[in-house]
């Protein structure tokens, strides 16, 4: 929620409230997400480290936050770290700290996330693409519950409850040696298997629904109802980016409806060829009968009414299409894209 306790904050899953995510934030009506929380409810309580499987964008970080929150732990520090996210020797740098004179630039001691996390939760998330190097260090810090910073010679002792996520498959990763099978197991004596919203479908409408009730009040929009054309098509979707990829696309979707109802060419506008008749919903930017409906110019229309929606507000923009900001200004200038009353550039001279 925002700073005055307002609405649930924007999630890549499903909505949790910042900073105290708890298992009935969880939105789910599918039997197998049920069960997948109840079992991670029963062992919050519980000093068990955790390994969390699922497919990208399923919310396997949220369901971290919302077993730290439920735990005895819950007064402590709650750190989530991706480990694939940068090179080995900064991530052995983020986990374990640094003395000083540890290595050229070190000018002040740094504990790291193991320290931070002392009589908290550290979540690790894709430790699949960890080095093997590093889980092997890893293993050990978890299993003696002390931590040796880089450049120093004393241990530090460490009480940290350990999640740990992966979205690849842990056999294949195990038998390749990407995975090391002592740090799995040691791990791995609760494993949580979070599915795909392809295999809960059953969620697809409960998610959509509320994610639009939301986006209504976030771009002050008065959509009502998804038609059920538009829901048919949600359903048939394969959802590659799971849940993630939902919320994105239901909230570029209510951005651009003007109308009350929302409908397919709002959320799949890359399949769109003309506007419904009678719907009230124009296609997005404005697309008529006869107009160029190719790819390209589809993409122009839709990122310029989103530019003239957020006032050329380039973060707003490209969050809203799913895009980067630099992505979007390569976009903005391939398609000669101009704010209003911006001086159209003369020959030869250069956009600031």
């Amino acid at each position: 929620m925002d700073e005055s306790g307002g609405p649930l904050d924007e999630s890549p899953s499903v909505m949790y409230r910042q900073g105290a995510l708890r298992f009935g934030d969880l939105w789910t009506a599918s039997p197998r997400m049920m069960l997948c929380v109840q079992t991670a409810q029963s062992i919050a309580r519980l000093e068990m480290d955790v390994v969390i499987l699922g497919e990208t964008g399923t919310g396997k970080n949220l369901l971290a936050q919302a077993i730290h929150n439920a735990s005895p732990r819950r007064a402590g520090p709650f750190l989530e770290f991706n480990t694939a996210s940068i090179p080995r020797a900064l991530a052995e740098n983020e986990l374990f700290g640094h003395e000083v004179g540890a290595y050229t630039g070190a000018e002040r001691q740094h504990p790291g996330l193991f320290e931070q996390a002392n009589g908290g939760t550290l979540f690790l998330d894709e430790i699949g693409n960890m080095p093997p190097e590093l889980q092997a260090k890893i293993l050990t810090s978890v299993e003696r519950k002390k931590v040796r910073r880089l450049g120093g010679r004393e241990e530090t002792e460490c009480d940290v409850r350990l999640l740990c996520a992966t979205n690849t498959d842990v056999e294949e990763a195990m038998a390749t040696g990407a995975l090391r099978k002592d740090l799995y197991y040691r791990l791995g004596r609760c494993v949580l298997h979070v599915p795909s919203l392809r295999e809960r479908q059953e969620d697809i409408p409960l998610l959509a629904e509320r994610f639009v009730a939301l986006d209504n009040a976030s771009y002050n929009r008065t959509v009502e109802r998804i038609a059920p054309a538009c829901m048919l098509r949600l359903l048939e979707y394969p959802w590659p980016g799971n849940v993630r990829e939902l919320r994105a696309k239901i909230s570029f979707a209510v951005a651009i409806c003007e109308g009350t109802e929302l409908l397919p060419v709002h959320v799949f506008p890359e399949t769109a060829a003309r506007p419904v008749a009678g719907s009230g919903c124009p296609a997005p930017g404005g697309a008529a009968a006869g107009d160029d409906v190719s790819l390209a110019s589809v993409e122009r229309r839709h990122i310029a009414k989103v530019l003239a929606m957020t006032g050329w507000n380039i973060a707003q923009s490209s969050r809203l299409l799913g895009i980067t900001r630099p992505t979007l200004r390569d976009k903005i200038a391939r398609y000669g894209l101009r704010k209003p009353g911006e001086a159209v550039p003369r020959a030869g001279e250069r956009r600031g």
